[in-house]
């Protein structure tokens, strides 16, 4: 499941997921001694191939139109415990709907008053869900366990966190890019829904543990899209009031992939990862530095000589002819990229809507494979 082997984990999940509907675990009787064995059998595979499904960006081989089994006791849970067993289940089954309302050829055919109102649907389900967590383990609450003394409610308590962030994320991109063309406060509002969801991520990227156990998923994909996110906020909002705090999290995400590198060596390049951090805080240095000088120019330049009519070309430094009004154009063109995303307004946010699927084509990794994600041949497929 994890970088430590040959990626073959989707292909057991896959296999077991087949195998579990043969056997007949997801019906309400099954011919055997120990029914509740089979039954739990049944919703750990549910889980485990609801969420890989969700994160390959593709339908789940279990129909949940098609269980007939109980969710069965989970004994291990005390009164304001995590009964696990019932909320994956039902975490599952809200990833999967989520896909299917959301992100499937279906729901992509539909017109975007439809698409919007499914958001809200999607995202009401999802807080109505987070809102039967005991409180140790809602996302939105830090996390307080002992370090060491129960190392498997810790672990569950942040994939539910990940899981969590990642729908979040999920749901606020795709409504930035169904509101483009509608500048208002709700837009806005997603935007820093989006960053503050990136930026929670990358601060519990703190409690991941670099081992085999750790899936694929927790371990790289949800990190390096909150990398990402806050990495376009940046880019996109050199003067915003933010940025500063953006680029700390950039910091503490690349100290996470650093940590990856060293505790697992040559598994993926954890260090092309890191080095965003880098870029980000010289583009925003190089562009404020850019606009300052800029500002300095404007103010400190004599004002134009009315009595004189310039109605012929003057020679520029290089010795070509250039028309007086060329020099005028060409500075407002570089303000113009320097500070477009800024007129927006001071406190507000600019975020790319653009997908990256004109830019990937139809292809695809065969496989949740991050070691292949900064190959330059990637991207000219």
């Amino acid at each position: 499941m994890s970088f430590s082997c040959i990626p073959i984990g989707e292909t057991l999940v896959s296999e077991a997921a087949r195998l579990v509907q043969l056997l007949g675990y997801n019906a309400a009787y099954v011919r055997t001694e120990d029914e509740s064995s089979c039954h739990r059998v049944f919703w750990v595979i549910y889980w485990l191939e609801k969420v890989e499904s969700f994160f390959r960006g593709r339908g789940s081989m279990i129909p949940d139109y098609d269980i007939g089994c109980p969710v069965p006791e989970c004994p291990q849970a005390a009164p304001g415990q995590l009964d696990w067993l019932l909320t994956t289940a039902r975490l599952g089954r809200l990833m999967s709907r989520t896909y299917e309302c959301l992100f499937s050829v279906s729901a992509v055919q539909m017109h975007t008053g439809a698409r919007l109102a499914a958001i809200d649907s999607m995202s009401r389900e999802l807080e109505a869900w987070h809102s039967t967590l005991p409180e140790p383990y809602q996302p939105r609450n830090p996390i307080r366990f002992a370090k060491g003394k129960n190392p498997c409610a810790e672990d569950m308590a942040l994939q539910i966190r990940f899981i969590y962030y990642a729908l979040v994320m999920s749901m606020c991109r795709l409504r930035i890019h169904l509101t483009v063309d509608q500048s208002s406060e709700t837009d806005q509002e997603a935007k820093r829904q989006l960053m503050e969801t990136a930026r929670a991520v990358i601060y519990h990227t703190r409690y991941i543990e670099h081992e085999a156990h750790v899936p694929v998923w927790q371990l790289g994909i949800v990190p390096i899209s909150a990398l990402f996110v806050i990495f376009d906020f940046v880019i996109h909002n050199p003067f915003h009031k933010e940025t500063a705090t953006n680029i700390s999290f950039l910091d503490i995400a690349a100290g996470y992939f650093s940590r990856w590198e060293v505790s697992n060596k040559d598994s993926v390049p954890a260090s092309s990862a890191a080095e965003f951090s880098h870029i980000a805080r010289q583009f925003v240095r190089d562009v404020q530095a850019r606009s300052q000088t800029m500002a300095s120019q404007r103010t400190s330049r004599p004002e134009p000589d009315n009595s004189v009519p310039m109605t012929g070309d003057k020679n520029d430094s290089s010795g070509f002819t250039v028309q007086a009004s060329q020099l005028t154009n060409e500075e407002s063109l570089v303000l113009s990229d320097i500070e477009g995303p800024a007129v927006i307004g001071p406190d507000q946010l600019f975020y790319p809507e653009d997908p990256l699927q004109t830019l990937l084509g139809t292809y695809m990794p065969p496989t949740t494979d991050l070691s292949n994600m900064f190959n330059s041949a990637l991207w000219y497929q």
